[in-house]
């Protein structure tokens, strides 16, 4: 179909479509910049739409509704910080909000930022977006989510999560039609976890096998 080649300086680290416009898309790269592309477009400076700047390594990026538009992206960084951006072509109108490590950690009930880590953000429908994040405190680690509501990030639900041997949790999806969450380990370990159950179900584990070695190639 074609490429864009001159817009980023730094690796990006991450792509996300705008499912509810297909021609839409974010790139982000590890120098902070985040371009927003037209895919109907060929030529590069009529497709790069517009670029925002989070000053900070991209990790993830996800987009989500506030008042019926779903032109914000949700933003997470290398550095364990989340920022929410506005994705307007006129940059006079653009809103963004910045949230610290110390933030996060105040919004999942944690003292000790240094513990904090970021996990994933999910679209919500009807809270806007939902920020996993967790803590790796050895005497009481936790898993828990917060909501981005009023422009601020506030504690929404704590996820009971036994943590031996799995490592950081790295990522999470929502299953279709609010049946629950799956969330991804380090440990190759996959939990599922449903609304107003009374414990979480029991986690798959991929195991590694070596295949076997053949001699000839068939």
């Amino acid at each position: 179909m074609g490429g864009y080649w001159e817009s980023h300086s730094g690796d990006i680290t991450s792509i996300r479509f705008n499912f509810q416009k297909g021609n839409m898309f974010a790139s982000g790269d590890v120098t902070g910049m985040i371009n927003i592309f037209d895919i109907n477009q060929t030529d590069e400076d009529e497709a790069l739409l517009t670029t925002l700047n989070c000053e900070d390594s991209v990790s993830k990026m996800t987009w989500f509704k506030k008042n019926e538009k779903m032109d914000f992206l949700a933003i997470t960084t290398h550095s364990e910080t989340l920022q929410v951006f506005e994705a307007e072509e006129d940059k006079d109108k653009q809103q963004s909000y910045t949230f610290s490590r110390k933030s996060v950690a105040h919004s999942i009930r944690r003292l000790s930022q240094e513990h904090v880590f970021v996990i994933d953000v999910i679209e919500n429908q009807d809270q806007g977006f939902l920020l996993l994040a967790g803590s790796n405190y050895e005497k009481n680690k936790c898993l828990r989510f917060s909501v981005f509501k009023s422009k601020k990030l506030k504690p929404y639900i704590n996820l009971p999560l036994d943590v031996s041997n799995r490592g950081h949790v790295r990522s999470c999806v929502e299953l279709p039609g609010g049946l629950g969450y799956v969330t991804g380990s380090e440990g190759g370990i996959l939990d599922l976890w449903k609304p107003g159950a009374t414990a979480k179900e029991e986690s798959l584990k991929f195991s590694s096998k070596k295949k076997a070695q053949r001699s000839k190639p068939y």
